[in-house]
């Protein structure tokens, strides 16, 4: 039985499930389930494949934040999903750019949205916590 489906459209190049709901502020796709707060991707896995773990996360493996198809989305910890995006997203460009937005006040926040990354990367970017000092 399908859910939700006049919460997304298929994209017929890419098999994308986008949705077209509400978003998070990090634009991720977003829904409320029996008065909680969900991470619509989550949900979908959670729906259509298995309950996931806990400690770990929904990885796109298409790179579309508004994508919900069970089929693009990968079941992994928290710290191989960081691989994966630091690899694919950020360079040391980047990370610089990172550190002078926010030294001149942009927000974590923001910067994710920005750069295409979770909030908590940027956070341990800031804090010298990810990435030696960009060189």
């Amino acid at each position: 039985m399908a859910i939700y489906t006049d919460k997304y459209r298929v994209n017929d190049k890419t098999g994308c499930w986008e949705w077209i709901g509400a978003l998070g502020e990090d634009g991720y796709a977003a829904l409320k389930k029996d008065g909680k707060r969900w991470r619509a991707a989550r949900f979908f896995v959670e729906y259509y494949k298995n309950k996931i773990p806990l400690g770990y996360t929904v990885d796109h493996l298409c790179f579309n934040k508004k994508c919900v198809n069970p089929e693009h989305l990968e079941v992994v910890t928290q710290a191989e999903n960081c691989r994966r995006r630091r690899v694919s997203k950020l360079d040391y460009n980047k990370v610089n750019r990172i550190r002078l937005l926010y030294k001149n006040g942009m927000t974590q926040i923001k910067l994710a949205f920005k750069f295409n990354v979770g909030q908590d990367h940027i956070s341990r970017i800031v804090n010298d916590l990810s990435w030696d000092l960009a060189k």
